[in-house]
């Protein structure tokens, strides 16, 4: 069993794994003779939980990473958006598991969150976005500021997905009557604005372009589901943005600017309103004083200071 758990190998940048690999093994080494689970799938489980955890600037102590909330954090709002409900539940028993044999019996036990298919990432809230905004600034090269920026721009800006973003050139970004025109490719082909706030920057980087080439990190040599994340790993600082939450943080903007949701739903690429309903829970209430004026027809989106 030793032998499986040392010649373990997961799907992430070298350097990245060499950081956190000697946690994952000593947990897993220490914890595996005292669940039902396989070595092979406590790696596979808490392998992702300790990546989400040292992006988000967490240490790499046990009680800190294998403490229950951190893990119920990681399920809901970390997990990987192509893991279905079932694998996420799953995940999340054998981490509580492994959480039993190394923090005690004794270790705390939050309400467990209902899992279901469509939990919605959840959105950045204004301070962390001026943040993003310092990180994209503070990389260390032309090449890494510029993709960090579009990444921003396009994702935060134009809610586009990562699957949007990596196959993006810029002769599909176009300036139309003043605004910057996305025309999205792929399966979810259509066209988007940019907000305003990300205009500038988004200009800038692609007036220097050229048609053909990649928006978004224009000298990979390979694309795939990684690329973003590949990318986001090798940038410089502690707290760094998640694509998910960057798009969701554009859906929440235009739920709480009441833009009419047909239009928002085109430009989201999503066909069922159920895609859109799952953010309410993030848009912001209503002043009480003005709820029977809205209810009425008196207050219309944009007449509020």
């Amino acid at each position: 069993m030793a032998e499986k758990i040392e010649r373990y190998i997961p799907k992430m940048p070298p350097a990245y794994w060499a950081t956190i690999e000697e946690f994952v093994r000593s947990c897993v080494t220490d914890a595996e003779p005292r669940t039902p689970y396989s070595a092979r799938a406590l790696l596979g489980a808490l392998t992702p939980l300790v990546r989400w955890s040292w992006d988000r600037g967490y240490e790499l102590e046990r009680r800190v990473i294998l403490d229950r909330f951190t893990i119920e954090e990681f399920i809901s709002t970390g997990s990987p958006a192509s893991w279905a409900s079932g694998s996420r539940a799953n995940c999340r028993s054998q981490l509580f598991r492994l959480s039993e044999c190394l923090l005690g019996a004794g270790a705390r036990t939050p309400r467990l969150i209902p899992l279901s298919s469509s939990n919605p990432s959840e959105p950045y809230t204004t301070s962390e976005l001026v943040a993003f905004r310092s990180w994209a600034g503070g990389q260390n090269t032309v090449s890494k500021r510029r993709s960090a920026t579009v990444l921003l721009s396009l994702c935060a800006g134009a809610g586009l997905s990562t699957e949007d973003l990596v196959g993006l050139q810029v002769r599909h970004i176009a300036m139309v009557d003043g605004y910057v025109v996305v025309n999205v490719q792929g399966r979810r082909a259509r066209q988007t604005c940019v907000l305003a706030e990300w205009e500038s920057g988004l200009a800038d980087i692609v007036s220097s372009m050229s048609p053909d080439d990649y928006v978004f990190c224009p000298q990979r040599i390979i694309d795939g589901k990684n690329t973003v994340s590949n990318f986001v790993t090798k940038t410089s600082g502690v707290h760094k943005p998640q694509s998910q939450r960057l798009r969701a943080t554009w859906i929440v903007h235009h739920l709480s600017a009441a833009t009419p949701v047909n239009v928002l739903m085109t430009a989201a690429g999503v066909l069922s309103l159920d895609a859109l309903a799952r953010y309410v829970q993030f848009v912001p209430d209503a002043e009480p004083a003005e709820v029977p004026a809205r209810l009425r027809g008196g207050i219309t989106s944009g007449e509020r200071d």
